[in-house]
């Protein structure tokens, strides 16, 4: 009987061990499961919030996840994960769209697209069609789960014309297998073929590190471009929302000359970048303040009006928010100060009046005594050092005995004179002043000489291999308008900046610095660029100049709108003209006069000299003849 009683304890021992060791083991698979979950989850939120924060956000404090097709509980919790990272320091915007319409097309440079490949493909071709979504410079991430072929990416990426525009693509696919995170990207140009698209695998995520391997390689889409032909001039800046203007003149024969900014920006890149810039015809247009009238020339990649031209470049970088901040030149020392006096023409042909005299005197050493006795004088054995010495005005110079190498010194003299008096003037005066080096007469010289380029957080460079433009400072929101507000305030500060308009928040700020309504509704409502001077300004003595200096250079795209705003607005105090200048050859018009004036004394002298023996002669005859006569006078008496 007991041995019965423990068998059915055992028994029930074993049944209750058959049924609660699955349930324990399935606790355990699902404690497990869900760690290994979070682990994904935390993993991939990991890898897109360095690669946003790397490539995309770059300083911004606002970031747009746009969400479209179906959201799975996996991509919630991504979202859920990166919006508590993100918060931290950023806004993140999360948009959800069930539809492609066209509110769900608009596309801005802050935009993070979490999707799958079916849904992103849909997006692409119904965009396509509302607004030729495949001309716009894209700037995405495709979070796709379980990607496992590219094909149905790639007719889109295959484009049979490239703009510049999109190249400054930043096209990004975090593809997430079962156990890797990958960073892939699209490559548009290679030896064999303009715009055989390649998919690339930029970097690997390494899931114990929780960072990218190769700390996020960006794609060298930038570097060459094997000759290809690019678009440069189109329409497609109209659909992303701001446009960059150029410029151009018609002469009289009916050619157009395109100049400008952007212009000259992509003859650089062309050159760098190795491709064909292509100019093609551009529709969108719109009605200058003072030329309403548009008009479709025949040249088949411009329009314009009669006097005045806007076209739409799709730029080489974008950015909405660029501006110059064109400082002072910095000042010339006195050992530059040195060779002011004279323009390049002045110095030359003194050089080689110069050259000669020497080359002259050597020749006429060489010759007989008699050539060397008329030049040179018996009295003078070192010509040369004697020319030297007269030049630099030493009073141990030697004059010739005789009368026509005394001539020809007194001549030289007086040139040495002429020459010494205006270089001693003007070197008296640039030594006691300060001079500004000149100002940059174009876009390329402004890159050469590094000239500082601010721009806000939102820029873009496609070519960053290429150093264009290879100095650049990033002024971060919301503190940027002070930056400007505190320059202009300063006085220190003497140059002038070169912005576009962003937005109408600003409002405030421009109207402390013009103090005129005026000026403020023209600022918010027409101009597209302007200039903003403080009151110590050097653009102020100089502005005429330096508009009419850089007409046809890249800053002409900013100065054109001093004339729309009246430049005695800016202008708050009222300074001196400054008229020192370098002389140039024709200022010695009235010294070379006073040389000609100095040469007919001399002669004049050479002459009375020659003729006092004679006259004294003559004189003691007279007298002679006159003692004579009156001796013969008193003779006859």
């Amino acid at each position: 009987m007991k041995i019965f009683v423990k068998l059915k304890i055992l028994i029930l021992i074993i049944i209750l061990f058959i049924f609660l060791t699955p349930q324990s083991c399935s606790f355990q698979n699902l404690e497990n499961s869900i760690q290994q979950e979070n682990k994904n989850i935390k993993s991939i939120s990991s890898a897109l919030l360095q690669v946003i924060d790397k490539i995309f956000i770059q300083g911004n404090r606002q970031f747009k996840v746009r969400i479209y097709g179906k959201i799975s509980s996996h991509l919630s919790n991504v979202i859920g994960y990166l919006g508590k990272k993100i918060n931290e320091n950023f806004v993140m915007k999360v948009e959800h769209f069930d539809d492609v319409n066209n509110e769900s097309c608009k596309f801005d440079s802050s935009t993070l697209i979490l999707t799958s490949e079916i849904a992103l493909m849909n997006r692409i071709n119904k965009c396509g069609k509302l607004n030729n979504f495949a001309q716009i410079s894209l700037r995405f991430i495709v979070y796709c789960e379980n990607w496992t072929e590219y094909a149905t990416v790639l007719p889109f990426m295959d484009r049979k014309s490239l703009y510049v525009g999109n190249l400054a693509n930043h096209e990004y696919i975090i593809k997430v297998a079962k156990n890797s995170i990958d960073l892939m990207t699209f490559k548009y140009f290679s030896e064999v073929a303009c715009y055989k698209v390649q998919v690339v695998k930029l970097d690997t995520f390494n899931i114990t590190t929780q960072k990218w391997n190769q700390n996020l390689t960006k794609s060298d889409n930038g570097k060459n471009f094997h000759g290809c032909l690019i678009s440069t001039l189109t329409n497609i800046t109209q659909v992303l929302g701001h446009s960059s203007i150029g410029f151009g003149t018609i002469n009289q024969h009916g050619k157009m000359k395109i100049y400008g900014m952007f212009y000259e920006i992509n003859e650089i890149y062309s050159v760098r970048a190795n491709f064909t810039p292509f100019y093609q015809l551009c529709n969108y247009s719109k009605a200058l303040p003072t030329h309403n009238k548009v008009v479709k020339h025949t040249l088949s990649y411009w329009w314009g009006s009669q006097t005045s031209f806007d076209a739409i470049f799709s730029p080489p970088f974008v950015n909405h928010d660029t501006f110059w901040a064109i400082t002072p030149t910095p000042f010339y020392n006195n050992y530059e100060k040195i060779f002011f006096p004279f323009d390049e023409l002045s110095w030359i042909l003194f050089a080689l009046f110069f050259i000669i005299m020497f080359i002259a005197i050597a020749l006429i050493k060489k010759s007989s005594i008699k050539i060397q006795t008329m030049i040179f004088g018996t009295n003078i054995k070192q010509p040369a050092f004697n020319a030297i010495g007269v030049f630099f005005g030493i009073s141990q110079f030697k004059m010739p005995v005789e009368n026509c190498p005394r001539i020809l010194i007194a001549f030289f003299i007086y040139l040495c004179l002429v020459f010494r008096c205006c270089y001693q003037g003007r070197m008296f005066d640039f030594m006691t002043s300060d001079m500004h080096k000149p100002m940059p007469e174009s876009f390329k010289q402004l890159i050469e000489q590094n000239y500082n380029f601010y721009c806000f957080v939102r820029y873009v460079d496609p070519f960053e291999n290429l150093g264009i433009p290879n100095k650049c400072s990033k002024v971060s929101i919301p503190n940027e308008m002070d930056f400007f507000c505190n320059s202009l305030k300063n006085d220190s500060f003497k140059g002038a900046f070169f912005i576009k308009i962003p937005h109408e928040k600003y409002c405030q700020y421009y109207y402390r610095v013009t103090t005129k309504r005026k000026i403020l509704s023209l600022l918010l409502s027409s101009l597209r660029h302007t200039i903003l001077l403080p009151k110590n300004s050097i653009f102020h003595d100089i502005h005429r100049d330096v508009q009419q200096s850089l007409a046809e250079s890249g800053i002409s795209l900013y100065l054109w709108s001093l004339e729309n705003l009246g430049y005695e607005f800016f202008k708050t105090k009222e300074e001196p003209e400054d008229t020192r200048r370098i002389l140039s050859l024709f200022d010695f018009e009235y010294g070379f006069v006073i040389y000609l004036g100095f040469a007919f004394l001399s002669i004049l002298v050479f002459f009375i000299e020659l003729s006092v023996p004679k006259l004294e002669k003559i004189w003691t005859h007279l007298i002679e003849f006159f003692v004579l006569i009156n001796w013969m006078k008193n003779l006859s008496k």
